[in-house]
């Protein structure tokens, strides 16, 4: 009887376990949990990135609004004094 060197017989049972597949089972799962756990740690380095950008934004779009509420102050001014002139 030839004896299958990729199996081993299960003391309990008798049932033949194919050694290669489980081992390509176990493979496959720590690699799966490795690359899931590299894309959660990436999603939150881009989520965190994406909320420091929106809110560098906002600020942004804040002052932008305030420097245009400047300028727009200094050319009343302007037309006001060249109106009295």
């Amino acid at each position: 009887m030839e004896k299958n060197i990729n199996s081993i017989t299960c003391p309990n049972c008798g049932a033949a376990i194919n050694v290669s597949e489980v081992l390509a089972h176990q493979l496959d799962e720590d690699y799966r949990k490795k690359y899931q756990a590299d894309i959660a740690r990436e999603k939150k380095q881009y989520e965190q990135r994406l909320a420091g950008l929106e809110a560098e934004k906002l600020k942004l779009d804040a002052d932008q609004k305030q420097i245009q509420k400047r300028i727009q102050e200094r050319v009343n001014e302007k037309l006001k004094s060249a109106e009295k002139a």
